[in-house]
């Protein structure tokens, strides 16, 4: 198993997903902020049950993909600072 592993593509890996992570985040935000925009009438008439309960999975997903988002850039950090390491050995 450490024979297979490869450090730039380990970090290229990390980068990738953090940025497909940083994607989501940005479309969920932009998806609350156009729930908010909405017509406050229409809302409280039509929609309000359903627009509480997409808010509220919205912003618990926003908050999921936040943490990841924190979990792979420390670990991102730790994986260059290791791979800067073993390159200077």
């Amino acid at each position: 198993m450490v024979a297979d592993y490869n450090p730039e593509i380990t970090s290229r890996n990390l980068k990738y997903t953090i940025g497909c992570l940083e994607d989501e985040k940005a479309r969920l935000y932009s998806s609350l902020m156009q729930f908010e925009k909405m017509n406050a009438w229409l809302v409280r008439i039509l929609f309000w049950r359903s627009k509480c309960d997409l808010l509220s999975v919205n912003r618990i997903r926003l908050q999921m993909i936040e943490s990841d988002l924190a979990r792979l850039r420390t670990k991102l950090f730790w994986h260059e600072k290791r791979r800067a390491r073993t390159a200077q050995s």
